[in-house]
């Protein structure tokens, strides 16, 4: 069965890098505690020609079963990371700053760099960010007050740029100077 074969690989591999390794827990995991000495020599030592026999073998090696739980849990993880990661790629296309995304979620320069440059978005100005008219400021302003009751601030900044069109460094700015 080829489902088993895959399975069987990754299992072999997985095993003998925990025994090489001296992984307790992955040994532990894969339910080798009570390896035989033997057994444990072959695993350490097996080869890639030994494991590509595996697509014949037609046993399961490993016994696999979720943990429904951790699964559920992972997969709320990994919607909630891709929502963050397209909503940190929003804030980037919009005009923020690294500055900015850094005290806002952490994001580190050579991230931001790489999404920039996966947007396809040209490299920022250096030196300061210029000021808003006296027009676009109210309306930042007003509108940032309106989305108060949006707790996650980035999602909030995002928003604010959706209803003004005004680049999320130069809101930023109008927003901070208007806090002190």
């Amino acid at each position: 069965m080829k489902a088993f074969s895959l399975i069987n690989q990754q299992a072999l591999i997985s095993a003998a890098d925990a025994l090489r390794r001296d992984d307790h827990d992955l040994i532990e995991a894969l339910g080798l505690n009570d390896i035989s000495a033997s057994v444990a020599h072959k695993l350490k030592n097996l080869t890639l020609a030994e494991i590509a026999c595996a697509h014949e073998f037609r046993a399961p090696i490993l016994r696999v079963e979720f943990d429904l739980k951790a699964t559920e849990w992972f997969l709320n993880f990994a919607a909630d990371k891709s929502l963050e990661d397209a909503l940190i790629n929003r804030a980037i296309a919009a005009g923020m700053r690294h500055g900015q995304l850094y005290e806002l979620k952490g994001v580190a320069r050579r991230d931001f760099d790489q999404r920039r440059q996966r947007l396809g978005l040209t490299e920022l100005s250096k030196g300061p960010v210029q000021s808003l008219n006296e027009d676009d400021e109210l309306t930042v302003l007003r509108e940032w007050k309106r989305l108060q009751s949006i707790a996650d601030l980035l999602t909030r900044y995002v928003e604010l740029h959706e209803r003004t069109g005004v680049g999320l460094d130069r809101a930023w700015i109008c927003i901070k100077s208007s806090e002190t």
